[in-house]
């Protein structure tokens, strides 16, 4: 059954292209409708627990208030760029095989963390998939069948030194690497509930950073954060310094025995632009923010999200500026504060700690690109982690 729910989970997470199907999350849905039949008795009675909790129902209506609010700005402005809106329809299939996965598969998350655990194993999975890509070109000419037709181009292999584009997920870049951050919080906080660490595994998902985009290295600080605010006497933490070494380590023992493999990794992460000495694409971000916008702009948009060449509006990729473009700041308010709601907790210090770690990360992650209601990958794990933290909140309210 474990091998069973990891697969599911990793198809539906990652949800790389097939043929016919459209991609694996596709696939899960119709894996799981199938699961629900066969045990329909079981599942009927787990569907009638998570659909009538009053989470689910507002969560629903959150949602479907999200995709009315959506459309508004658009016709308001005459413009009828239904682009956002459809980005947000799309996502109903992610949010309906969510709560499927867990109605079907409830009576097997018998442990508070052990959705974690999964979610952090699919994640490992990634990145031997990754570094197997990375290593043999027949594997990597293999998972290209279920990338995108322009994947190739958009991994840049010139600039990234065939660092990037080597994952079995449709988002491959900013989006993959928004899970990966969220998954290393994940593991630390499953290292401060059962005292278990292993430097090897934290070495394979830290390892991301160089191979789907520096945008980890901002969980991996949070998750130290939330050592540090969660953990009695973190400096007299043995783990910690383990993991300074084995990061010294790891970087000595690359740029020392295999200088190339260095080379690619400094030229891919840390290549500093030559007039302003900061990373070329903090340079780009930073000229999004430099704009003069004016007040109507600012507190109702434009009603665009896209150009007619099909680009993205105002040509930025920072979602708070194509949310104010948009709908306005107020609406961009709306969208943050919508995401927010599906947070739960089970009324643990720790767990209500590290929903506010989450919320930061996915604050600062929005400044670099769209995060809130349109990264599928982030939706998907917090909603699962929501709906396992309401299973084993005090007085369990499925019950």
């Amino acid at each position: 059954m474990k091998i069973l729910i990891v697969t599911v989970l990793f198809c539906m997470i990652f949800a790389f292209r097939l043929p016919v199907l459209y991609n694996s999350t596709v696939l899960a849905l119709l894996f799981l409708i199938f699961l629900f039949i066969l045990n329909i008795n079981i599942c009927i009675k787990n569907f009638k627990k998570v659909i009538s909790n009053t989470f689910t129902v507002k969560l629903l209506l959150v949602i479907f208030f999200v995709h009315f609010v959506s459309i508004l700005p658009t016709i308001i402005h005459s413009q009828y760029d239904f682009t956002y809106f459809n980005k947000f329809f799309g996502l109903n299939i992610s949010l309906i095989t969510t709560i499927l996965f867990f109605v079907v598969f409830y009576n097997y998350f018998d442990r508070e963390n052990l959705i974690e655990t999964y979610i952090v194993f699919i994640f490992l999975m990634q990145s031997i998939i990754i570094m197997m890509a990375y290593a043999n070109q027949n594997v990597l000419n293999f998972i290209q069948i279920f990338q995108a037709d322009n994947a190739m181009e958009q991994a840049n292999p010139e600039y990234y030194e065939g660092l990037r584009g080597l994952s079995l997920s449709t988002e491959m870049f900013f989006g993959l690497s928004c899970g990966y951050g969220l998954a290393i919080l994940l593991y630390f906080k499953l290292y401060i509930k059962t005292k278990r660490f292993s430097g090897l595994l934290l070495m394979l998902l830290s390892i991301s950073i160089f191979f789907v985009g520096r945008t980890v290295f901002i969980g991996f600080i949070l998750a130290l954060l939330y050592m540090f605010l969660c953990k009695k006497k973190f400096f007299m933490d043995k783990q910690l310094y383990k993991i300074i070494f084995l990061t010294i380590f790891f970087a000595f023992a690359t740029y020392v025995f295999m200088p190339e493999l260095w080379s690619k990794i400094y030229n891919a992460s840390f290549d500093l632009d030559a007039d302003s000495q900061t990373g070329r694409s903090l340079s780009v971000l930073f000229s999004y923010f430099d704009v003069d916008l004016d007040e109507k702009l600012i507190l109702f948009g434009d009603g665009l999200y896209t150009n007619s060449d099909g680009s993205y509006y105002m040509h930025t990729d920072s979602g708070y500026l194509r949310e104010i473009y948009y709908g306005g700041i107020f609406y961009c308010f709306f969208i943050l504060s919508s995401q927010i709601f599906i947070f739960r907790s089970n009324n643990t210090r720790d767990s209500k700690v590290f929903n506010l770690i989450i919320i930061f990360y996915m604050l600062i992650l929005e400044i670099k690109g769209e995060v809130f209601f349109t990264n599928k990958i982030i939706l998907m794990m917090i909603l699962l982690l929501s709906l396992n933290n309401l299973k084993f909140k005090k007085g369990n309210p499925y019950d």
